[in-house]
């Protein structure tokens, strides 16, 4: 297998991976990266590096990470608003994918 194609998989492995062990479905962000891996990928695939045909996420599997990640998004920003965190805090915790539990954890700690 060519090493760039073997290294965007690998990178997309990381990405699931990453919410695998959170026990969580991709966050918004992750499901961004993972598409755009999957499109070089697919392009590398149609200049010759394979012929296998290579599987694109359903719809439903899409809709449901975006659920996901908006009810995320929502519970974090209550728990923010409840421990009088600022914005520009709460934004951090969002963009990087921080999970309920590990904010909880981050002022549970703090009190």
């Amino acid at each position: 297998m060519n090493p760039e194609l073997r290294a965007l998989i690998e990178k997309q492995q990381g990405i699931l991976n990453t919410a695998k062990s959170a026990n969580r479905d991709l966050t918004t962000e992750e499901q961004t990266q993972f598409d755009e891996l999957q499109r070089e990928i697919n392009a590398l695939k149609s200049n010759g590096e394979s012929n296998h045909p290579t599987p694109t996420p359903s719809p439903d599997n899409t809709q449901r990470a975006l659920e996901l990640e908006r009810k995320r998004i929502s519970e974090l920003s209550s728990l923010c608003r409840s421990f009088d965190v600022d914005n520009k805090e709460m934004e951090r915790f969002i963009s990087e994918g921080t999970t309920i539990d590990q904010v909880r954890s981050l002022f549970w700690k703090n009190n």
